[in-house]
Parts: structure tokens; C-alpha cells; sequence
């Protein structure tokens, strides 16, 4: 596979500000290859509730993001040919672990994470906190994995 021809590729998105930029080259990129897009939504449940719990405002949630990146990429898809784009929404303990599992279940040639908030810090001036869950993925994912970050403020 080249850098940009990965034919099965795993989206996990929460409602960010990277939304549009993840769908958009997402299907870039699985047009290229006539591939297919897997979009997740992960509701952490607390450790205090069952993994399966009701959470009716968090599932109604990641159902509103979950049909607007599936809109977003179904219109990029009218304009340039046949997607595949499936959906789901998932409940885990982390997120990180789960997105993982979803790559090695779903065997994604590609993981697109979006991120806006990596915090400066740390003993160096350069130095930025990116959080568990992408620092996990990149740690742990069978594939590659790439990362779109928002411009920093200045």
C-alpha cells in the first residue's frame, strides 16, 4: 500500500473542530483507492456503571456526530463517485484501547485522528501533551495512524 492508497480506514470522530477536515480527506483518500470509511463514536462509561449502561444524552449525542460525518462524507461521495461509509457507535471503558480494537478488528490499513486541544507543557518549551487517547493509538495501532491537529491560537 502506498502512503495514499489505504483501501479500509478508521475515523474515530467526537463532534471536534477537525470533523470536516477528517471527513473530508478521509474520503479523499478512500476515493483514490475505492476504499471504504469506518466512522466510530466512542461513549466512555464510567467505571461506577455497566459497560452497557443506558446513557440516553451521550448515545443521542454520538448519534448527531455520527450522522453528520456520514452526511459530510455522503455529499464528497454524490460528487465523485461511490463510498463505502459505515457507522457505529460504540461504549468502552477508554477510548484509546477501543479504537485500537476497532483498527485490528476492522484490519484498517488507516487511522485518522483529529485533535484541538495539545496543551504546551512540560520541562520544554516545545513540548505538548497530545492526552491518552491519540498517545495510546499511536502507541498501539497495527497501522498507520495519522493525525490532523487544528492551528494553534496565536
Amino acid at each position: 500500500m502506498s502512503p495514499s492508497s489505504p483501501r479500509r480506514i478508521l475515523v474515530p470522530v467526537n463532534g471536534s473542530a477537525t470533523l470536516e477536515e477528517t471527513v473530508s480527506l478521509s474520503c479523499l483518500l478512500a476515493r483514490q483507492s475505492r476504499g471504504e470509511i469506518h466512522f466510530i463514536y466512542i461513549i466512555e462509561v464510567p467505571l461506577a456503571l455497566a459497560l452497557d449502561a443506558d446513557l440516553p444524552k451521550e448515545t443521542e449525542r454520538g448519534e448527531a456526530v455520527l450522522d453528520r460525518a456520514e452526511s459530510l462524507a455522503r455529499r464528497q461521495a454524490e460528487k465523485s463517485g461511490a463510498i463505502s461509509i459505515q457507522v457505529d457507535l460504540l461504549q468502552a471503558r477508554h477510548a484509546g484501547p477501543a479504537i485500537v480494537g476497532e483498527a485490528i478488528q476492522r484490519d484498517a490499513d488507516l487511522v485518522i485522528l483529529g485533535i484541538v486541544d495539545a496543551k504546551r507543557g512540560g520541562e520544554y518549551e516545545d513540548e505538548f501533551d497530545i492526552g491518552a487517547t491519540v498517545q495510546h493509538v499511536l502507541l498501539e495501532a497495527p497501522c498507520r495512524v495519522w493525525v490532523c491537529r487544528q492551528p494553534v491560537a496565536s
